[in-house]
């Protein structure tokens, strides 16, 4: 390959992260450069264009917060205890804690 710049003078990508137990609904589209945070849920056919904060539903083109899937004590609470990193084991010890949240939804 020959070049004739000793720097690029771009970035051809930015990265994109995905936050842990997001859902992304058929034909979404990131963009480069978006953090999507845990939790969130981005509907079928959605254009996201900037980043998507914990557990926010998102959809549209582009893309626009619906509601929240928890209140932000509840969300906050999830994002603590970190339960994506514990063991089967200590998941299977704590399901019926986990599984007992408050899932009264928010607007945005």
């Amino acid at each position: 390959m020959r070049t004739f710049v000793n720097e690029d003078k771009f970035t051809p990508f930015k990265e994109t992260i995905i936050g842990h137990d997001v859902w992304i609904g058929q034909n979404a589209v990131i963009m480069d450069g978006v953090n999507v945070g845990t939790g969130a849920v981005i509907a079928s056919g959605a254009v996201v264009t900037k980043d998507v904060e914990p557990f926010a539903i998102m959809g549209g083109v582009p893309a626009k917060c619906i509601k929240y899937r928890f209140n932000k004590e509840t969300a906050s609470k999830i994002l603590r205890d970190e339960w994506w990193l514990k063991s089967d084991e200590e998941l299977e010890q704590n399901v019926d804690s986990l599984l007992n949240v408050s899932n009264n939804d928010t607007n945005c």
